[in-house]
């Protein structure tokens, strides 16, 4: 396995062609730094990623970190082959709590979306909560557990509407753009 660092406006790698590397620079729009050594960016880590294609160990690794840090951080999988380590509070579900007392939202009244287990927290809270259902992805059903509702739909599309199956109302509704 191999770590990448982030702060607030750099990702850092040791080798630019390691695994998954062009992929994070697509998603992410633009190339990491190189460096051999993380120790001088280590007080401005924002998260650090471990990256391995070996799944079974970045489940392991995902394990011991929970164990070994308890709640001083969040780590979890935001993809199979990444195991993302952030603050514990360095999540979605933060920001929409922060945006929620800023606006004056009831929490009551934000729905959350879900379809890793990285996003467990955003599904778990005081609000209504979705989780994707059908997404083949490691750890879904500790996902799906903690969610309010379920989608049927293998993907979660704010532009085209998705359906959720509420288990606690058993009810369907449709979720459309507004």
């Amino acid at each position: 396995m191999v770590a990448w660092l982030y702060t607030d406006t750099v990702w850092y790698v040791q080798d630019p062609k390691g695994p998954h590397v062009d992929r994070e620079s697509r998603t992410v729009g633009f190339g990491p730094e190189v460096t051999s050594d993380y120790s001088a960016y280590v007080a401005q880590t924002a998260k650090i990623v471990g990256v391995s294609d070996d799944m079974e160990a970045v489940a392991a690794c995902e394990k011991l970190v929970q164990q070994e840090l308890g709640d001083h951080v969040s780590a979890a999988r935001s993809q199979p082959y990444y195991l993302d380590i952030t603050h514990p509070a360095a999540n979605k579900g933060s920001v929409v709590d922060f945006l929620s007392a800023v606006y004056l939202i009831p929490s009551s009244s934000i729905a959350t979306l879900g379809d890793m287990p990285n996003e467990c927290p955003d599904v778990q809270t005081k609000r209504l909560g979705f989780a994707a259902f059908g997404v083949d992805v490691l750890g879904m059903l500790d996902v799906t557990s903690r969610a309010s509702g379920v989608t049927i739909s293998p993907t979660i599309s704010a532009v085209t509407g998705a359906t959720f199956i509420s288990p606690s109302r058993a009810r369907t509704s449709a979720v459309s753009p507004g």
